[in-house]
């Protein structure tokens, strides 16, 4: 009688199970609803791969074949910013195209220093204007800034990589 009742019990529970995934997805699309050609663009996308797929056997898997396949190698730039109540920082990642990285940034308060650390441990003094403005270069594929307020303020980004 013990597995009956047990197994009215996960009934139960699944039903509960059931009942609150309806109404959450009544609620997901009540308030932001999924485009009506939702099912149409994924399957057209998804024929856009088998096309190309079937494009670059047909052409065989040259570089001429696969332009949008190869990667970019003109130099990259990205742009990061850190916000805290009392201090930020916003930088821009540059590859210089001889395998180096160029950080250029801004920090506020402008008075606050800057280090560049690298994984390993090593860190680099990072000359900062009465601006808050910086630059500073790196051969280095990942590094943090730590950032030090006249205060006493200490923080570290996390980790960035560079490469990425």
């Amino acid at each position: 009688m013990n597995g009956r009742r047990d197994q009215e019990d996960d009934n139960d529970s699944q039903d509960a199970d059931r009942q609150l995934l309806t109404q959450l997805r009544q609620a997901i699309e009540l308030r932001d609803p999924p485009p009506a050609d939702l099912a149409s663009r994924a399957q057209r996308a998804f024929s856009w791969d088998a096309a190309l797929e079937v494009l670059l056997q047909e052409e065989g898997s040259t570089e001429e074949a696969a332009p949008a396949l190869r990667r970019n190698v003109e130099p990259q730039r990205r742009d990061l910013s850190y916000h805290l109540p009392s201090i930020s920082l916003k930088l821009s990642i540059d590859e210089t195209g001889d395998g180096s990285y160029r950080l250029t940034g801004t920090v506020s308060p402008a008075g606050a220093i800057v280090e560049l650390v690298e994984p390993n441990g090593e860190s680099q003094a990072v000359d900062v204007d009465r601006k808050g403005r910086f630059t500073v270069s790196t051969w280095s594929r990942a590094a943090a800034l730590q950032l030090m307020t006249a205060e006493g303020l200490q923080v570290r980004t996390p980790v960035i990589d560079l490469d990425g």
